[in-house]
């Protein structure tokens, strides 16, 4: 073969080599960038502070087990894939419960496109709920509602505890939890439903997860 020739089908293989290579980096930058901001989320870069209150460190949640209100099976798997704002209620759905409810409903559709990324979620406690269920159902649109007896329901519950004098279910608080199943912030009652908007606009912008 040639010399000349041979030099230049190697060059043109190196060309190609480097050229997959670069494919492949811009394919994996995301992807890596991701996972790094999901295991440490505090890194997420920012132009002002996060809204909610950091978990530190973050939870894996574990495996719990509740149904919906039409008698489908609910677990962890299921919980999983998108990002997930999480409201556990205690009796009857207040007024300081719907305040919740609304910024919580309202920080989603203000998401426009990527509104589909995020599940929300009503956690009943079916002992106890005097409230009228159809109604929620109404004006919280996609809402998924979940219930479960009490051992079920507290399996659950205990995992979200902020601190010991804390119970969850009690201080109208909302939680988010990412597509993998992590336990990220929570929302103390009275939060800026504004504030809950900009994390998830900045979470759904730099996490390809979900």
């Amino acid at each position: 073969m040639n010399p000349e020739r041979k030099m230049n089908d190697r060059q043109a293989v190196n060309r190609s080599r480097a050229k997959l290579l670069l494919l492949l980096a811009v394919f994996l930058l995301p992807i890596v960038a991701a996972y790094v901001i999901h295991k440490n989320p505090e890194w997420m870069p920012k132009s002002t502070k996060n809204y909610g209150v950091l978990y530190k460190p973050t939870i894996n949640l574990k495996s719990f087990t509740m149904q919906t209100v039409d008698g489908k099976a609910f677990d962890l798997d299921k919980l999983r894939g998108k990002w997930s704002l999480i409201y556990i209620g205690a009796g009857s759905c207040d007024r300081a419960c719907e305040e919740t409810l609304i910024k919580a409903r309202d920080a989603r559709w203000g998401q426009g496109t990527e509104a589909g990324r995020i599940n929300y979620y009503y956690v009943l406690d079916a002992d106890k709920f005097t409230g009228d269920l159809s109604k929620l159902e109404k004006n919280y649109p996609g809402m998924i509602f979940l219930h479960g007896d009490e051992q079920q329901r507290m399996q659950l519950l205990q995992q979200f505890q902020v601190d010991k004098n804390q119970q969850p279910g009690s201080d109208n608080r909302l939680y988010l939890v990412d597509p993998a199943g992590v336990l990220l912030m929570h929302y103390p009652y009275g939060f800026r439903h504004i504030g809950l908007m900009e994390d998830l606009k900045y979470l759904l912008k730099w996490s390809q997860l979900g």
